[in-house]
């Protein structure tokens, strides 16, 4: 007894038909759920339900028996549900000890209307607040990488999320409400671990600068009430700098101290010599002369100064 090949193949076009358009018809479902949701988050549910739907057509069951794939995209639209809720749990240090992979899939219920209209998601036993907080667009597209048809899973998500350079202490495996919540419990703990650091480098940065302002306004305001020689004394007590500043400045030559008020146009430099002799401060005098101040040197250099600016 012979195939009719014919009629076979006449029989599988129907089939593929009437699963067509019983996909697109489901594309076309309202999605209604329990918990008071935002028209971008309805959307959200929406794309995940045509997710799920285009992941039960590529299975290897739907495929031997077309109508399992009803039950099938329901089943998936709900382990969806479960893994993003769990990850808002494992993210949350708020969330409650009660919200398990297991307790999550059991409390969330998805069913279509008989005529097809319409796609029910009812979040028994779980807090409104939960549903809400956990459905945003970046989760949604983190799932959809990973569980997308004949996609590359968990692999796909770590290169996209991580720019392929991986997360070290992330173990593969297990189911896929574990498998991705536990992926996305890593890399939220990455993320905050190089955030934390950030923002310590920036408080460490902004005590050092609030501290040496401090220090510069500190400074100015002493210099301008005090003697410069006694703060170095106060400030250097434990070396000998005050020291090394008076041999410093006092082994300048006149020469070289009006030299700089030249540089200013205080003075002109073939008149260095003479206002030196004038005032019989000659780098030798001030060597030999062991009773003359710093003080009084300076104050000598200002008054010629002055000579020369009238």
């Amino acid at each position: 007894m012979g195939y009719d090949l014919q009629n076979i193949n006449q029989k599988h076009r129907q089939i593929e038909k009437v699963i067509r358009e019983w996909a697109e018809r489901c594309a076309d479902m309202e999605i209604k759920s329990n918990v008071a949701l935002t028209p971008e988050q309805i959307n959200l549910l929406r794309k995940m339900h045509i997710l799920a739907i285009n992941f039960a057509l590529t299975q290897p069951e739907s495929q031997r028996d077309p109508r399992k794939i009803s039950y099938m995209a329901n089943d998936e639209l709900k382990t969806g549900l479960a893994a993003i809720l769990l990850t808002h749990v494992l993210t949350n240090s708020l969330s409650k000890s009660k919200y398990t992979k297991e307790y999550l899939f059991k409390n969330i219920v998805v069913w279509a209307d008989d005529d097809g209209s319409a796609k029910h998601v009812n979040f028994s036993g779980i807090e409104n607040f939960i549903v809400q907080d956990a459905i945003f667009p970046e989760i949604i597209y983190d799932w959809t990488i990973y569980r997308s048809p004949e996609g590359r899973g968990i692999n796909a998500l770590s290169d996209e999320k991580t720019r392929f350079q991986g997360l070290s202490n992330f173990k593969r495996g297990m189911s896929p409400i574990s498998e991705f919540s536990r992926f996305e419990r890593k890399f939220f703990e990455n993320k905050q671990k190089k955030l934390l650091a950030q923002k310590e480098s920036t408080q460490q940065a902004f005590r050092n600068s609030f501290v040496q302002q401090v220090a510069i306004a500190a400074a100015k305001q002493m210099l301008e009430h005090n003697d410069p020689m006694q703060l170095a004394q106060q400030l250097f007590a434990t070396e000998d700098y005050t020291q090394a500043i008076e041999n410093l400045l006092s082994n300048q030559t006149i020469k070289s101290a009006l030299e700089r008020f030249g540089e200013k146009n205080f003075l002109q430099l073939e008149d260095f010599s003479k206002s030196a002799e004038k005032l019989s401060l000659s780098a030798e005098n001030y060597h030999s002369n062991e009773e003359m101040s710093l003080d009084e040197i300076l104050r000598d250099i200002k008054s010629l100064e002055k000579t020369h600016e009238r």
